[in-house]
């Protein structure tokens, strides 16, 4: 059968099995534009739309004047039923709220409020996660009892990147972030906090159990 795929799309394929099957580890180089023409007999500008593909699905990393390298890219599992996060908390501050903050929790944005800063690193030291807290007031976090009842809103978004959030994450042109946008409410009706995570795309994969009386 005539393989009908563009031949970048041919070179890209063949590689990512190789990465899938272990042929090709983390870290390991890839062959150069000059090696791909003369195995694939194809031109640079082939070669170039095929690392271009894998970059797109988070396989590889370029390293400028190196060469090009597989990343690590075996996705992690997320459980959104966790009790704690596991990220570190990298900053806390004092500062105004971003206008989503604001509107979620029904503050003013010139209102001074507590924000953390979290954040989860693959093992070659790339953000594969960003999780931003929100408190409605100056808070010491800590402090802070986490006995509910509560009541959480969540809004899922795949989207593209900000040029801040892809150079924060070395994510490649066409590679989306996945955005969790969760509002933390008590029972009676007061904020409780705001959180927006940011999770890289290819890196991560979200599982979620529920309970339902009914499907």
């Amino acid at each position: 059968m005539i393989d009908t795929r563009p031949a970048s799309r041919q070179i890209a394929d063949h590689i990512a099995a190789q990465i899938s099957a272990g042929e090709l580890e983390p870290g390991d180089r890839l062959p150069s534009t000059a090696e791909l023409r003369r195995a694939w007999k194809a031109s640079g500008e082939t070669v170039r739309a095929a690392v271009d593909l894998l970059r797109s699905r988070g396989l590889v990393i370029g390293r400028h004047g190196v060469g090009v390298f597989v990343a690590d890219w075996h996705p992690r599992t997320v459980d959104l039923e966790r009790s704690e996060s596991a990220d570190q908390v990298a900053e806390t501050i004092e500062t105004n709220p971003s206008p989503e903050a604001a509107a979620a929790l029904g503050i003013p944005t010139d209102t001074q409020v507590t924000v953390t800063l979290q954040h989860e690193t693959a093992s070659d030291g790339r953000i594969i996660s960003r999780t931003v807290t929100t408190y409605p007031e100056v808070v010491d976090p800590a402090e802070l009892s986490r006995t509910g009842p509560f009541e959480i809103a969540e809004v899922w978004q795949s989207r593209a990147p900000s040029p801040a959030e892809a150079d924060e994450m070395a994510l490649p042109a066409g590679v989306p972030v996945l955005a969790l946008e969760r509002t933390v409410t008590h029972q009676a009706g007061t904020p409780g906090w705001h959180e927006l995570t940011l999770y890289h795309g290819p890196m991560n994969r979200i599982h979620h159990r529920r309970t339902a009386d009914r499907i």
